[in-house]
């Protein structure tokens, strides 16, 4: 749902009590978001990383680096916090892409069985990124398989930038997650 802070003529106008009102109309929503994507993430955490990406946001209204919203606010807002909270995760050295797969795909399951599924949900895991459609396949095999940055992947890709390739293998991973879910009903 649009709201006024949207409108970034609008938002520049009133920076000050804009960013009052964003931290505490969209925190609710930020909050689900992260903890929904990074269960392991707690609270003070999520905080921290909203906070960072409120300040984020309003030092990119404040210097007109931010000139065109194609989406939400919150949107917008959402979008930094998940980058925020990948790169806190990785160099936490707590998870990557594939350790969250193997997570997703082992929930519920004893350690006892963990060996045995670990060989059984690679394999599941690379027969479905086979299947994907490229840019994906691509992005997601030069990432796990070869463990490439974002960057080098642009380059051998010849993508715009790394965010692009961020963005790429975000929606990947998220066709990933569904293929499996869908398998494992």
């Amino acid at each position: 749902m649009k709201s006024k802070w949207d409108d970034l003529d609008y938002l520049r106008q009133h920076l000050e009590r804009a960013l009052e009102d964003i931290y505490r109309s969209y925190q609710p929503e930020f909050m689900r978001v992260l903890k929904r994507e990074w269960p392991s993430l707690d609270q003070n955490t999520c905080l921290d990383i909203f906070q960072d990406a409120v300040i984020l946001v309003w030092t990119n209204v404040k210097n007109g680096n931010l000139t065109h919203l194609s989406s939400t606010l919150s949107t917008y807002l959402c979008g930094i916090g998940k980058n925020l909270a990948s790169g806190y995760m990785r160099k936490q050295g707590r998870v990557s892409y594939f350790d969250e797969m193997l997570d997703f795909l082992r929930s519920g399951e004893s350690s006892a069985e963990l060996d045995f599924l670990q060989r059984e949900e690679m394999e599941l895991i690379w027969k479905f990124i086979d299947q994907m459609d490229e840019p994906y396949h691509s992005v997601l095999t030069l990432t796990f398989k070869y463990e490439l940055s974002s960057a080098e992947i642009a380059e051998i890709m010849n993508a715009a930038s790394d965010v692009v390739v961020r963005v790429q293998r975000n929606r990947g991973v998220k066709q990933l997650k569904a293929l499996l879910k869908t398998h494992l009903i």
